[in-house]
């Protein structure tokens, strides 16, 4: 059973309070229009009768004595008639014990002891009766009671008619500010909870189709760059074979480089969009050491300034080699770049339970731990001043994350103890 919200327990305390306000007012008014209990509207009827008979005893005792009785058993209850004295007169069969004298006169019907009522019938008779049925005051609360948990249990399903939209609305507007933009409340409904549901859904809406358009938008650019700058590159090449460059096109071969390596970092991220679903994945069973292990091997042929230690448990690893690969190939260039010169970097992997951890580490000036999962947004430095020295897209941690999250695992930086940062991929094995 899914657990209620907060907001449901709080509109159900609110209905459960107005109810239990509601049976004190009803149980207070019952009670001072009826305390002086069952007798009290034949209060009239009862003495008229009553007297007339005692007036008539000496010829008349046994009817006195069946009246006494009828009424007894009608109001399932033992009834007397006493003198001032004690002294009994008539009963209806079992005779409830008379008042003291200190409890006389009597102001019309009076609540004595517990389910005994008296009256003044004569100034020198008195009537006392000793109800046998349920106490009226029990009776009551028990009404009352019942009542009470009847209205409670009505009240459950206003309740959660109220709550289950709010929540609804509430945690789709959670799941759009995490990122999931497929994310809808659900709600159809009349009035004001109905026009939020549908504001909130047209909001996830529009959002979503401006994200796509901006991701077709960046892919298609990206796309239409890389072949106007590769036959730049092309020509630039030809012309340094050819001879010397002049000083102005002195190092435009990096530049250029460079801004190819940021076009297809842009264009390969807006593919690896998990909200586009365009990734396919490819994964194949491979020796996950002589993998790793060469994927190191390119990292210090392209970092030879940086002692790179690769340390691999031997055993299978299933993903997609080629996306894997880049994966490895950012990660360590990542460490290669926020690390000085000399700086050993140590990738590590080995199986775990349903999947394999890898971890690299570096020893470079590290990241802020406020901002290490802000390092995985796309075009996140930690340092703007250091765009220039550091090189990169601002893009590897991002498709590394993308990539990683596509073959259901997860990846996170951490400070390394000694400074530096460490990134942990955990891949799960596919079912």
């Amino acid at each position: 059973m899914k657990r209620r919200g907060r907001l449901f327990w709080r509109i159900y305390r609110h209905s459960l309070f107005n109810l239990v306000a509601i049976a004190l007012l009803v149980g207070t008014i019952i009670w001072l229009s009826g305390q002086k209990g069952p007798w009290a509207n034949a209060q009239t009827r009862l003495e008229a009768m009553l007297v007339a008979q005692l007036d008539e005893r000496p010829r008349d005792l046994e009817l006195l004595k069946q009246r006494l009785t009828d009424f007894g058993h009608l109001g399932h209850a033992d009834m007397a008639i006493y003198q001032a004295d004690g002294t009994l007169i008539i009963d209806s069969g079992r005779a409830p014990e008379p008042l003291t004298a200190d409890a006389l006169p009597l102001d019309g019907l009076e609540f004595v002891r517990w389910r005994t009522h008296a009256m003044q019938l004569t100034p020198d008779t008195y009537l006392i009766s000793h109800h046998m049925g349920p106490h009226p005051a029990k009776t009551l609360i028990g009404l009352l009671l019942a009542i009470l948990l009847l209205l409670a249990l009505l009240a459950l399903p206003f309740a959660r008619s109220v709550a289950r939209p709010l929540e609804k609305v509430a945690a789709t507007a959670r799941a759009i500010g995490g990122g999931d933009l497929t994310a809808r409340t659900g709600v159809v409904e009349k009035g004001e909870m109905g026009q939020l549901a549908a504001a909130v859904d047209e909001m996830a809406a529009r959002i979503q189709a401006l994200r796509q358009r901006e991701r077709a938008l960046l892919a298609d650019v990206s796309h239409e760059l890389r072949t106007p700058l590769a036959r730049m590159r092309v020509a630039l090449e030809w012309a340094e074979e050819d001879g010397e460059l002049p000083a102005p096109l002195e190092g435009t071969v990096s530049d250029l480089t460079e801004l190819e390596r940021l076009v297809t970092d842009v264009l390969n991220t807006a593919r690896l969009d998990p909200e586009t679903a365009e990734l396919t994945l490819d994964p194949a069973p491979m020796q996950a050491r002589a993998f790793i292990e060469a994927a190191c091997n390119r990292a210090r042929r392209a970092w030879p300034e940086h002692p790179i230690a690769c340390v691999v448990a031997e055993g299978e690893l299933i993903a997609d080699r080629h996306l894997l690969d880049r994966v490895l190939a950012n990660l360590i260039s990542n460490a290669a770049r926020y690390s000085s010169a000399g700086e050993p970097i140590d990738v590590r992997a080995n199986p775990t339970d349903g999947g394999w951890m890898v971890q690299v580490d570096d020893r470079g000036m590290g990241v802020d731990p406020a901002q290490l999962e802000q390092i995985f947004e796309p075009f996140f430095r930690t340092d703007a001043s250091r765009a220039r020295a550091t090189g990169g897209s601002g893009l590897g941690l991002t498709l590394c994350r993308r990539i990683v999250q596509a073959h259901g695992g997860t990846i996170e930086a951490v400070p390394r103890a000694g400074g530096g940062l460490s990134v942990r991929v955990q891949l799960p094995t596919p079912a």
